[in-house]
C-alpha cells in the first residue's frame, strides 16, 4: 500500500538521529529519536519508524552514561550533555502518526562522523557477539584494563587512544566445542607499525630484555606503554608492539575468585596472540572473530597525536 503524499513529503527531511517531541498517556518521556536507517525513513513504501526513549541523567548517572561503557544508552549532545538515547526502550510507529510533528537534530547531522558514530552505536546493542558465559571471565581482566587506563593522561591510555584501532578475540572451532582455544588479535595503526629495511642491525638484546620479566613472562601492558613512548626508534617500537599483543593475550585468566568454579577454568584450554596492522588484517579473520565491546578505542581514519619518526613507509611489518 502506498505512502501518504503528506507522510511522504513530511519525511523527506527526516533523519536517524532526529529527536520528536511527542504527546500521549503512554509516554513518561516526551522525546523519541529515530533510530531507523535514513533510507527507511525516506523511502514512501515503509510505513513505520522505529524511535528509541530519550532520557535526561544529571551527576553521576549522567557521567556514568557519558563513558559510553553501558551501550544502552548513547549521548544525543545536540539536545544537552545530559541527554541519552535509551536503547532498551524501542517503538516502532507508524508514519503516520508522526507527519507534523516538532523533531530536531539529537546529534550534529553535519558530521558525518558523528552520524557514524550513532549508526555504530545501534549496532553494537543489537550485533554485539554473546561470548559464552564461561568465557566471559577470561576476557574480563582484559576489557577493564583498557576501560580504566583509556581516558587516564598515561602512557597506556595514550597508546590505546592513539595507536590500538581494535582488539578482537577468535575461537579456533568457532564455539562448537570445548575448551576453547581463544586467538586475541591487537589491531594498531599501520603507520604505527612500519616496514623495516632488511639490511636494518637487529635491536640490542638489552632493550628486548627489557620488555620481559625476570621469569620470562611479557611485562604488563602499562610498563611496554612507557617503553613505546619513550623510544622514537622504529624497530623498538615495533618490538613493544608485539610484547603489548602478547601481554593483552597474558591478561586473559580468571579471577582467582572463578577457581573453585570448574565450568570457568575449564572453559578454555589456550590464549594465543597476533599483532596486526589495520590496513593487512584479513576479511576471513574479521568473519571469524569478535570484537571485544571497546568502542571507543581509536577510530582508524582519525589522525593520531604520536609522531612516528621512523622514516619509513607505513605497512603492516608483518
Amino acid at each position: 500500500m502506498a505512502e501518504p503524499t503528506g507522510s511522504a513529503e513530511f519525511f523527506k527531511d527526516v533523519r536517524q538521529g532526529h529527536v520528536f517531541s511527542v504527546h500521549g498517556p503512554e509516554y513518561d518521556h516526551q522525546q523519541l529519536v529515530v533510530v531507523s536507517q535514513t533510507c527507511d525513513i525516506v523511502l514512501p513504501k515503509r510505513p513505520t519508524v522505529s524511535l528509541a526513549r530519550v532520557v535526561k541523567f544529571e551527576g553521576s548517572e549522567r557521567a556514568e552514561a557519558a563513558t559510553r561503557k553501558n551501550p544502552r544508552y548513547v549521548p544525543l549532545p545536540s539536545l544537552s550533555e545530559s541527554h541519552f538515547a535509551d536503547f532498551c526502550f524501542i517503538d516502532s510507529r507508524s508514519k503516520d502518526d508522526l507527519v507534523g510533528l516538532e523533531f530536531t537534530p539529537g546529534i550534529d547531522l553535519g558530521d558525518e562522523q558523528a552520524k557514524r558514530d550513532f549508526s555504530l552505536s545501534i549496532t553494537r546493542w543489537f550485533g554485539r557477539f554473546p561470548f559464552p558465559d564461561e568465557v566471559v571471565p577470561w576476557l574480563h581482566p582484559l576489557e577493564e584494563i583498557v576501560r580504566e587506563k583509556y581516558k587516564r593522561h598515561s602512557p597506556l591510555g595514550q597508546l590505546l587512544r592513539e595507536v590500538v584501532v581494535e582488539i578482537r578475540v577468535e575461537e579456533a572451532r568457532q564455539w562448537r566445542e570445548l575448551p576453547y582455544n581463544l586467538e586475541v588479535h591487537t589491531i594498531v595503526r599501520a603507520e604505527a607499525l612500519p616496514t623495516l629495511p632488511d639490511d636494518m642491525p637487529p635491536v640490542v638484546d638489552d632493550f628486548v630484555k627489557r620488555l620481559r620479566e625476570s621469569d620470562d613472562s611479557v611485562k604488563q601492558p602499562g610498563l611496554l606503554a612507557e617503553l613505546f613512548i619513550g623510544t622514537n626508534d622504529a624497530q623498538q617500537r615495533h618490538h613493544v608492539l608485539h610484547a603489548l599483543a602478547e601481554s593483552f593475550a597474558a591478561l586473559c585468566k580468571p579471577a582467582a575468585r572463578y577457581s573453585v568454579d570448574s565450568a570457568v577454568t575449564a572453559a578454555v584450554s589456550v590464549v594465543d596472540w597476533q599483532l596486526w596492522g589495520d590496513d593487512d588484517f584479513p576479511l576471513a579473520r574479521v568473519r571469524k572473530s569478535e570484537p571485544l565491546d571497546l568502542e571507543f578505542l581509536s577510530d582508524p581514519e582519525h589522525s593520531p597525536d604520536l609522531v612516528y619518526e621512523s622514516g619509513f613507509r607505513p605497512s603492516s611489518g608483518l
